[in-house]
């Protein structure tokens, strides 16, 4: 089976602070470090490290974060030969708060990510083909995105759309996708409406409908702690959340979204790939960091017997 990500690689720069800061305060962070990050790149080691061959498509910069990004997936035996360098433009970077309850606050300078040229476009294309599913976000020029789908599509390829974060303007993929992943947050540009309560379940079953009525795409609609709802042929469901106490939710919805592409191309039915899914984003959670926190396929596969 093989996976093509394309899309987005940051160095994350992550403090650890009681709580998050409000305009204008200072607050002490208890820790710092650099952490592998970027919403592609890390969609990329959770595949790998649940059994996946996987191919990264993107850009960094020529500097030592680009270097240590890609070091970090070819130790992850991961392909990086799709990732350009940009001699123009720095490697994207992310600036994280993480406080003691887990929520976080991100800062996203993109950087490299958000290069344009010929040549990318043309090695975009050429990556796609020959894969089995691939996996977007929303944090590199969207174009690219409506180009590798539609190549993706024509090769008969399972195409994944976590539209994160969240742009109003940008769409069209729902038309083209398979399957698109927003969390309760962001599904507010497919329904056409200024905000979204999520009252109870539901209510998201009614939102995963009109959704699914309006686009081609199936909506996994994730939820955090509530479960994920999704639609199945035509039908509202409910996967619940493993109770978990949450530390670090970055990368949440990143494991979640190589997880259920791994388990969508080893030919799971939906359900079971949603299960599965949910299990690796709930160890995600109980880790610190992003890539470093993708949970490997031994430890999915075990909790999956109790689940």
């Amino acid at each position: 089976m093989e996976i093509a990500v394309l899309g987005s690689l940051n160095m994350d720069l992550v403090t650890n602070v009681p709580t998050l800061p409000k305009i204008g305060e200072t607050v002490a962070g208890s820790s710092f470090e650099n952490t592998p990050g970027g919403k592609g790149a890390n969609q990329a080691v959770a595949a790998k490290r649940l059994g996946a061959s996987v191919s990264m498509i993107g850009q960094v910069g020529d500097d030592i974060y680009g270097m240590e990004l890609l070091n970090y997936l070819r130790a992850e035996g991961i392909s990086v030969e799709n990732v350009s360098i940009s001699h123009s433009t720095h490697t994207g970077v992310a600036l994280i708060g993480v406080e003691d309850s887990g929520l976080n606050s991100i800062i996203a300078v993109y950087g490299a990510n958000m290069d344009e040229s010929a040549a990318y476009e043309e090695s975009i294309r050429q990556a796609v083909v020959g894969a089995d599913v691939l996996l977007l976000q929303n944090e590199i020029p969207y174009r690219y995105n409506v180009i590798a789908a539609e190549m993706a599509r024509k090769n008969n390829s399972v195409v994944i759309w976590d539209p994160a974060p969240v742009r109003g303007d940008a769409l069209d993929l729902a038309y083209i996708a398979t399957f698109i992943t927003p969390n309760e947050h962001e599904i507010v540009p497919f329904i056409d409406e200024s905000e979204v309560i999520v009252d109870d379940i539901q209510s998201v079953f009614d939102i995963s409908l009109r959704i699914n009525e309006t686009f081609s795409a199936s909506p996994i609609i994730t939820l955090g702690e509530k479960g994920v709802v999704f639609v199945d042929e035509g039908v509202p469901l409910l996967q619940r959340a493993r109770s978990v106490v949450s530390v670090d939710s970055v990368a949440a919805g990143d494991a979640f979204s190589g997880a259920l592409a791994v388990g969508i191309g080893e030919g799971m039915t939906l359900p079971e790939a949603v299960r599965f899914a949910c299990v690796a984003g709930s160890i995600c959670v109980q880790r610190r960091g992003a890539q470093v926190s993708m949970p490997t396929r031994e430890e999915v596969d075990s909790l999956l017997l109790g689940f």
